[in-house]
């Protein structure tokens, strides 16, 4: 075994104003948040089964440090996301690039920022 195994990755992000950049994920995510654990929280849990542990982006109130986040979605398809950033006015352009691996072929990769600057990456693996 390696010594640093994860079992799963969990991804947060500094906001300045939950109230503000919560519908904006609601409207870009297609529902309210998932969880709320505490009032400076928001949670989407974001794998097909919603299990908090498959896959979590946790939007956090901390005006000191918004803006500089940084995540990584990786989706089955990215047309439903930048359809959804259409429709919020995010500018998101894509790019394929060709892999090397033994069960993908390709990635096509297109980053996006939030309301408050932070960059959020989504990739979608082309499976061979």
């Amino acid at each position: 075994m390696t010594p640093f195994a994860a079992l799963t990755v969990f991804a947060g992000l500094p906001v300045r104003d939950l109230e503000i950049s919560t519908p904006w994920y609601a409207e870009l995510f297609g529902r309210a948040p998932d969880g709320h654990p505490t009032p400076q929280i928001a949670e989407y849990y974001l794998a097909e089964s919603r299990a908090p542990e498959e896959g979590t982006l946790q939007l956090r109130e901390d005006a000191e440090r918004a803006g500089g986040g940084l995540a990584t979605i990786n989706v089955p398809d990215i047309t439903p996301v930048a359809d959804a950033l259409a429709r919020l006015g995010a500018e998101f352009a894509t790019q394929q690039f060709p892999i090397q691996a033994e069960t993908v072929s390709a990635v096509t990769v297109g980053t996006f920022h939030d309301p408050d600057g932070n960059a959020v990456t989504i990739v979608q693996p082309h499976l061979r």
